[in-house]
């Protein structure tokens, strides 16, 4: 096999691609997909094939022919009853990836069309809802704390809102695909592949094949993309197709989505809509909130629990509210499947939850200022999960911090007599001055999954006679800079040169199983373990080299949380944001400009000061692209072929630079996360701060020129 990745990654300073990987000999797989969004599969017509070209069809599959994810089983190949456009229904394996298409194209699919739902079911559709609850209701939940009834009664305001945010697409540096090397001495399957969960690659592929665990290897590459969100489960799908096919023509396969059939069809962000009504006092505290989630999840809701858990959990965990209830739904629908993306479940929510509490104080006619410090959740008045630790609770100087930065409460004063000016005198409406708005949003994050449901992960240290130390783990570190804190981290604990330490190439037949890098797992619980390990092999020194150290996620940890009572913390660590952001709006083309960006963060250790703000600055493009540009939509089921073309992704060089400011933390001796921070606040302090130069509340996002008008 001639393999140039290395050279072209040092020539162009990328990262090590399958599609770098250069093997003239292997064959390529295309697949055949459902063209209608929900159908029973009558029959198959084909056409003439060459000798070269081989189909596979579920009936081939020798192993398990689903993914499962708890009670979700997604089909490998679908030949029964489709569920979405792009369902993938059988594989057409050759040498010509060009005659494949055409090839795929002949094939004639015979469809029983069913009915299909795409939407949330809408509130004011009684009828309809009923329906749809009957054959799209997923999951729900429901908690409650207190006497939202009672409570409601005796409040002396009452408002209710309703929020959306939309789908997002998980644009990274390369689309989906997988690299297998097929080796006929040893009959095994190496499987080079981008994905945040190798081990899970691993499994899926030895179940669908029904192979012994050693037969199986998954190597990540080296340096993978930053930006694999949507690269956490949806990977061992691709893999398992590219390992069915080597497995069954005994050859290596190179399978590589194109751009457009990654944007068409593999998972985005899983749209929300949030209903909210509050009951408050007369000196304008937070006494009753009741909210309504609801997630379309798709054709399979994988992650659903999660995703629901951390949007309930959001709503609870900046305020202080004696009285709660909420209702969390989740709905599958004919759409290709949604969820994990960072921020998954808790960034609609704190969107949701920040509007609203802009909307609050402005019926109130007080500063945003005045009513976060009034609400705050304290030790004196807790939050609906439970009274904790002090660092579970926002410190105050994470909101003084940014006020001062920002001079928010003289601007926002400012900018508020300007909009009721406005909205007193429409005719200054057409002045050809920018209008001008401020938006404050708090948020939170929590690290690793909720405890409950946390993957067991491991992680191994060793040293050699001759002083060489290894780390071991699965988590992908997506970034030199982790991967230079964990060599220091090794090198400082056991006193060796940096040069002597290395990190193990990511194997599934070697490597330690680390579960899942999303959550900020990996500069939590990793880099964590990664000190154990090191504090162990220390302790063993004295009996001679070689040494190990070998350590595991501690399952005790879970005994904080109640899921049936919703109490307690289901996180190991939680981290805080504050962020402000200021506009200009043009007043003939209604586009707005970033003018400044302020976030202050408790993160708690911060290990590499600039590879955080490298972080959170993503982080803020992210958001405001989620915010202002990405509006991914659907048509009956298919997003419209020209939205492809049009999609626009939001970088760092397209905004200001943010101002950024990390806290002394009073919990200084953990290493939090904070790669979802900025999808916690940005889009609902640039929502505020457009609503307030429009003179006219978003509750939308991604907001939209019609609603603008």
């Amino acid at each position: 096999m001639e393999d140039l990745s290395e050279v072209r990654k040092v020539l162009q300073g990328k990262s090590t691609f399958v599609g770098d990987i250069l093997d003239p000999k292997a064959l390529w797989v295309k697949v055949k997909r459902a063209t209608i969004p929900h159908g029973r599969i009558q029959g198959l017509v084909f056409p003439p094939f060459p000798p070269s070209v081989r189909i596979i069809r579920s009936k081939d599959i020798p192993g398990k022919r689903t993914i499962s994810f708890g009670k979700v089983e997604i089909p490998l190949l679908n030949e029964s009853e489709v569920r979405y456009v792009g369902e993938p229904i059988l594989l057409l394996v050759g040498p010509d990836p060009e005659e494949l298409e055409k090839l795929s194209q002949q094939i004639v699919v015979l469809y029983e069309e069913l009915p299909a739902n795409f939407e949330i079911p809408l509130a004011e559709e009684g009828q309809k809802e009923s329906l749809y609850l009957k054959e799209s209701l997923y999951l729900e939940k429901t908690i409650q704390r207190g006497n939202p009834k009672e409570a409601f009664e005796q409040s002396h305001r009452i408002l209710e809102r309703e929020y959306s945010t939309g789908f997002q697409e998980h644009y990274y540096s390369e689309p989906h695909g997988a690299y297998v090397h097929w080796d006929d001495e040893e009959t095994t399957l190496d499987i080079h592949i981008a994905s945040r969960w190798p081990f899970h690659v691993h499994r899926v592929v030895k179940e669908s094949l029904a192979l012994p665990w050693e037969l199986v290897s998954v190597s990540i590459p080296p340096d993978p993309d930053t930006s694999l969100d949507g690269k956490l489960w949806y990977p061992s799908f691709v893999s398992a197709h590219a390992a069915l096919a080597a497995w069954l023509t005994r050859r290596s396969i190179k399978y590589l989505y194109s751009r457009q059939e990654d944007f068409l069809f593999t998972p985005k962000r899983a749209p929300s809509t949030v209903r909210m009504k509050a009951g408050l006092d007369e000196e304008g505290r937070l006494q009753v909130l009741e909210a309504e989630i609801l997630f379309n999840m798709g054709a399979y809701p994988v992650f659903a629990e999660e995703l629901l858990d951390r949007a309930i959990y959001a709503l609870g965990v900046l305020y202080s509210c004696p009285h709660l209830h909420i209702r969390g739904r989740v709905f599958t629908s004919c759409l290709p499947p949604a969820g994990a993306f960072s921020g998954m479940g808790g960034s609609q929510s704190l969107f949701a939850l920040e509007v609203f509490t802009d909307e609050i104080r402005q019926e109130l006619g007080v500063s945003p200022t005045e009513w976060k410090t009034r609400n705050l959740a304290t030790k004196q008045r807790p939050k609906p999960w439970g009274a904790h630790r002090k660092q579970f609770f926002l410190p105050s100087a994470l909101l003084e911090t940014v006020l001062q930065a920002s001079d928010f409460e003289r601007r926002h004063a400012t900018l508020e007599l300007l909009r009721k000016h406005r909205e007193q005198n429409p005719e200054s409406f057409t002045s050809p001055e920018f209008w001008e708005g401020i938006g404050i949003a708090l948020g939170a994050q929590g690290s690793g999954f909720f405890l409950d449901r946390e993957h067991r992960s491991k992680v191994e240290v060793r040293m050699t006679k001759d002083k060489k130390v290894s780390i071991h783990t699965s988590a992908v570190p997506g970034s030199y800079a982790l991967k230079s804190i964990w060599k220091t981290i090794a090198s400082e604990s056991l006193g060796v040169h940096p040069s002597s330490v290395f990190i193990e190439p990511i194997r599934t037949r070697s490597t330690q199983d680390s579960g899942p890098s999303i959550f900020s797992r990996n500069i939590t619980l990793t880099t964590k373990l990664i000190e154990q390990c090191c504090s162990q092999l220390k302790k063993s020194l004295p009996a001679g080299l070689p040494a190990q150290g070998v350590k595991s996620l501690d399952p005790r940890y879970a005994r904080s949380w109640n899921r049936e009572t919703f109490l307690g913390n289901p996180f190991t660590a939680i981290s805080w944001a504050a962020a402000v952001v200021e506009v200009k709006i043009d007043p003939l083309s209604l586009v707005p400009q970033i003018e400044h960006v302020w976030m202050s963060i408790d993160a708690g250790r911060i290990l590499d000061e600039k590879e955080a703000r490298r972080t959170i600055e993503l982080g803020i493009a992210q958001a405001v692209g989620w915010t202002l540009l990405e509006h991914v939509f659907y048509v009956e089921g298919s997003i419209p072929h020209p939205l492809f073309w049009n999609y626009r992704i939001c970088s760092p060089s397209d905004l200001p630079t943010p101002h950024i400011e990390f806290l002394p933390s009073e919990d200084h001796k953990n290493v939090k996360g904070l790669g979802e921070l900025a999808l916690n606040v940005i889009p609902a302090a640039l929502i505020n701060a457009l609503s307030q130069g429009l003179g006219k509340r978003i509750r939308a996002i991604p907001k939209r020129e019609e609603v603008l008008r």
